[in-house]
């Protein structure tokens, strides 16, 4: 099972982001080096190489801004991490900036020849480090998410197609920084419940650091395919709750991707995800009551026409998002802007 690439162009992410005053402050530019498509073993939702080319800002949410488009004459072999990933049929990367240096991890699903393992990369400044293998057996290990706690360790997801039983979403965390000590991976979807293509997220409820998840689940045979759900790490172990899609959402293929993406930021907790043609819906998550709001929805309609591209059109929703639930305005629907 191969991961899908996202291609972005950076020009046109930049002018976007800038039109729309939607620009992070922590921003950062990841560019691909593509081989010949015409090239008998190339892959289309693989990727050559990527570059760091510049990473800045800090705090519990860092926003890096990936580019999947060369933008440099030259290279600096340093800087290119996995250029021949395409000719090797890996999977899209996925990176975190480290809430003190705002130096990038980048993490993806590595094809070993047989299956796909993760594999994580950091940057040093100046490099990037060796691969370090985080996963080691025969089952598909795909699209991995890494993020950071305020102390500077990671924490990954990802998920395993199903062989035995279901599809499930597994995750693990580096227990010591200086040994590079990672946890066994846990299982967070109890059998039968199944998952896709997870985020995740730390954050702070009052002294207690939690790790969270969110995750799409698809089961075709089910009166109600598509689902959007989110999972609270406790010492009982993993709890989740369904919060999305709303019921009328037209979500088009039924193998589509819901793009679910999680947040912590400025003490606030959210998740978004795509909820129909140019709707994309969050939720924030409400302490008090240790629950998920209702979902509210906003059209991008405006976003796809000035980007010209689903993706960038989607970040700059997302950008919209973040800077509403930041202001604590949460209104139930908004027809665009």
């Amino acid at each position: 099972m191969k991961p899908r690439l996202i291609r972005r162009h950076v020009l046109w992410l930049g002018l976007a982001a800038v039109w729309a005053g939607a620009l992070p402050a922590g921003f950062a530019e990841v560019s691909a080096e593509r081989h010949d498509p015409n090239h008998p073993d190339a892959r289309e939702d693989s990727f050559a190489g990527f570059v760091m080319i510049s990473a800045g800002g800090s705090g519990d949410d860092p926003t890096p801004w990936p580019s999947w488009q060369l933008q440099r004459q030259t290279l600096n072999r340093r800087q290119v991490l996995n250029l021949n990933g395409d000719l090797n049929g890996d999977g899209q990367p996925a990176f975190a900036l480290h809430p003190v240096s705002a130096l990038a991890d980048v993490i993806w699903a590595w094809f070993d020849g047989n299956d796909y393992e993760i594999v994580i990369s950091r940057w040093t400044g100046t490099e990037w480090t060796a691969w370090r293998q985080l996963t080691d057996n025969e089952i598909d290990d795909l699209d991995p998410r890494v993020t950071f706690d305020r102390q500077g360790s990671r924490r990954i997801v990802w998920w395993r197609p199903a062989l035995i039983d279901s599809d499930a979403i597994w995750y693990s965390e580096q227990l010591d920084v200086a040994s590079d000590l990672w946890s066994e991976p846990e299982r967070i979807t109890p059998y039968p419940d199944t998952g896709q293509r997870p985020d995740i997220a730390v954050h702070q409820n009052a002294d207690e650091i939690v790790a969270w998840a969110a995750y799409e689940v698809l089961q075709p045979a089910s009166a109600s395919p598509r689902r959007v759900l989110v999972a609270e790490r406790t010492a009982s172990g993993w709890l989740s709750q369904r919060i999305g899609p709303s019921p009328t959402a037209d979500l088009g293929p039924v193998n589509g991707d819901l793009a679910v993406r999680l947040h912590s930021r400025n003490g606030k907790l959210w998740v978004e995800w795509i909820d129909g043609q140019a709707a994309m819906a969050y939720s924030v998550y409400e302490p008090a009551a240790a629950s998920w709001s209702d979902p509210s929805t906003i059209d991008y309609s405006d976003e796809r026409q000035l980007a010209g591209n689903e993706e960038i059109a989607r970040e700059m929703a997302r950008q919209r998002i973040r800077q509403r639930v930041l202001a604590d305005a949460t209104p139930a629907t908004d027809p665009g802007s």
